[in-house]
């Protein structure tokens, strides 16, 4: 490997280490094929026996067939992984986007009711989108939930070929008679309390500057009017049902405000039942993951105490051949004491500075030991390449063997001496 191929390799490692950074509202961060992510890690030396160059950035895998958008239940760190934009801009520029693919960005969104936590918005809302004039023509569309309303509006101008100078205003229906105005425009998706499936509706003001929606409120409140007049009832008797229908609409308004909470609340419980399902997805596929290394840590358990039973049956046997052979026995006792000695010692050479290892001795997630003077200055495993990821790992085996090794230097002392 040459000096610039090193180079860029480490330079590449110390940008990947960094995908490791705090999630901060509306930051922007990439998806990649975990496949792709994986080549990547064993080129540059985090993962595995570095591997060739892993190619221009294929995310073809994360998408449905037709390319149009992402598949649905991906899983984090089995299906994608994710980078923030700088290291996403380091990678481009290194190997390039797979010719007729668009980079997958999305932003850092703030979730929780009371104690907030910051998430990347994987995948976008659906809502359903459709014209005051006409809402049975409905258009499905998805957005961010750090868009804003007002491009939620311009985007329907354009489906819906409304002209871009005129006035126009959005609702969002609840059901079949419950709407609420979208006045604010610079609010966010998730800020307006909108959640997937709901529809939203925008309204064109006429041309001699009266709003549809009130246009139709007003004529029928003429109409009544019109009856009250033609009745024969007194003055009297008109007031006290004013009042009565003023009171029955307030009653009214009171009810619609009740139901939109209602509906509000179902929908923060909906969203964050999708989050639960994601996240027990991704417990499943960890608690596999420890199932597979409790296995692994059975069987290495088991062949340590098959070890021990084997030293126990050649310390009897010794025992055996002192009292019928002392000097012969003694002989051999000590052959054996060395013999096992050198190969305690190579099992605790430590493979960086090949010296033996004594205690505090610290390992992998696969056991491979490395002593305490060179586990500082390494960031991964020397023999499987595996990096380290917090506190120091302490292997407790090789420890035991360290304590076995003294004690057998110091009985071959007391033998020899």
């Amino acid at each position: 490997m040459s000096d610039f191929d090193h180079d860029v390799r480490m330079s590449l490692q110390s940008q990947v280490q960094f995908c490791d950074k705090p999630l901060v509202k509306g930051d922007a961060w990439y998806l990649l094929d975990y496949h792709w992510f994986k080549q990547l890690k064993n080129y540059v030396g985090l993962e595995g026996d570095e591997s060739a160059n892993p190619g221009p950035i294929d995310n073809k895998p994360l998408f449905k067939e037709d390319g149009t958008e992402i598949r649905d239940h991906l899983i984090d760190e089995l299906d994608y992984a994710m980078v923030p934009e700088e290291v996403w801009t380091v990678l481009l520029n290194n190997f390039g986007l797979t010719q007729g693919q668009e980079p997958i960005k999305r932003k850092v969104v703030e979730h929780g009711m009371f104690v907030k936590h910051c998430k990347v918005e994987v995948y976008f809302t659906e809502f359903q989108l459709a014209e005051n004039s006409n809402p049975e023509e409905i258009i499905k569309n998805k957005f961010s939930e750090t868009d804003t309303l007002e491009t939620i509006q311009n985007t329907m101008r354009t489906k819906f070929n409304i002209a871009s100078d005129a006035d126009t205003r959005l609702w969002n229906k609840y059901s079949s008679n419950t709407y609420e105005q979208l006045s604010r425009l610079h609010n966010t998706v998730q800020d307006a309390g909108l959640f997937g499936g709901q529809m939203i509706i925008i309204e064109v003001k006429n041309e001699n500057g009266t709003w549809p929606r009130a246009v139709g409120y007003n004529m029928r409140s003429q109409k009544s009017f019109a009856n009250n007049a033609s009745s024969s009832r007194s003055v009297n008797e008109k007031i006290v049902i004013s009042r009565e229908v003023e009171e029955i609409q307030a009653k009214i308004e009171g009810k619609k405000k009740e139901h939109l909470g209602i509906e509000k609340g179902i929908a923060c419980l909906e969203r964050k039942q999708e989050e639960l399902e994601r996240e027990r997805k991704k417990i499943e596929v960890e608690k596999k993951s420890l199932s597979d290394r409790r296995k692994k840590a059975i069987d290495e358990i088991k062949s340590l105490e098959d070890s021990l039973n084997e030293y126990v049956e050649v310390t009897k046997d010794l025992v055996t051949k002192l009292k019928l052979e002392p000097w012969a026995a003694s002989k051999n006792i000590v052959t054996f004491l060395i013999k096992s000695i050198e190969e305690k010692e190579a099992e605790l050479s430590c493979p960086v500075c090949l010296q033996t290892a004594a205690p505090p001795i610290f390992s992998c997630q696969q056991m491979h030991l490395v002593c305490k003077g060179c586990q500082p200055r390494m960031s991964s495993c020397p023999e499987c390449r595996e990096a380290y990821q917090g506190q120091p790992r302490r292997h407790r085996y090789a420890e035991r063997d360290a304590e076995e090794l003294k004690k057998m230097r110091e009985e071959l002392s007391k033998m020899t001496s």
